[in-house]
């Protein structure tokens, strides 16, 4: 799958809420499918940060944010707009933390089975 190397598919994709699959996938998959996955996520992910060309950034190569696209009251209170767009942010940031976070507990989980799993076979085999 292609699509996710044009702009248009990308956002379309982010839409859709594929991002929280495809870390599903990146966590809990094969290898390929886990290395496929995360090159994904890294094309989804490039949008949140443009980068500088070296020749403008003195031979580093930095991240410049792209800035928030607010109404006009945002020119007016500014910081009482931001503080309630992290606070919005935290609220998310949070709940994907214990989404990754019960992720990891499950891979771990399925993980551990399967190396008791094998134990146990080259024991009664063995």
């Amino acid at each position: 799958m292609l699509s996710h190397k044009a702009y248009g598919a990308r956002q379309a994709m982010v839409k859709a809420g594929i991002a929280s699959s495809l870390l599903e996938l990146t966590l809990l998959g094969s290898t390929l499918a886990q290395n496929r996955e995360s090159r994904i996520l890294e094309c989804l992910t490039v949008d949140k940060g443009k980068h500088v060309p070296k020749k403008f950034g003195g031979g580093l190569s930095a991240i410049v944010s792209t800035p928030i696209c607010g109404s006009s009251s945002s020119a007016v209170h500014p910081n009482h707009q931001f503080k309630e767009y992290l606070g919005k942010e935290d609220d998310k940031m949070s709940e994907k933390k214990k989404t990754v976070k019960n992720l990891v507990q499950q891979s771990l989980h399925n993980n551990m089975r399967r190396t008791v799993k094998r134990a146990n076979q080259i024991y009664c085999f063995g």
